[in-house]
């Protein structure tokens, strides 16, 4: 015979509140691997890329006062008198082509780290 007291409950006789800690529970996991741990990807690769940025740009600095010194020193007497201000035009002008040779690369979108799209 069949018990009419004992009514059995939709789901399994699950309660609704346990029902709906599971569709929390699962809200929340499908949130945080939607949105935080592509966050914590792309917070990585910035931080990657803005260090190696800064040592990028402080190496080329230290190149170009090199260039510099370069050209003040090992050139005997050719940069001497009025043509002292040469050798600063022609830093100013290497760098120059270098951060114009980097930015082309970078609208372009050519360089060691792109992957085949």
């Amino acid at each position: 015979m069949v018990d009419s007291t004992a009514q059995r409950e939709p789901h399994g006789g699950e309660d609704f509140g346990v029902l709906l800690g599971e569709i929390r529970a699962l809200t929340t996991a499908y949130v945080k691997q939607r949105t935080l741990e592509p966050a914590k990807t792309i917070g990585r690769f910035v931080a990657v890329g803005a260090a190696g940025s800064m040592l990028l740009g402080g190496g080329l600095t230290l190149l170009a006062l090199a260039l510099l010194r370069a050209l003040q020193t090992a050139t005997g007497s050719t940069f001497h008198g009025h043509l002292s201000w040469l050798p600063y035009v022609v830093t100013a002008a290497v760098a120059v082509a270098v951060a114009g040779v980097a930015g082309l690369a970078v609208l372009r979108g050519r360089g060691p780290g792109k992957v085949g799209r």
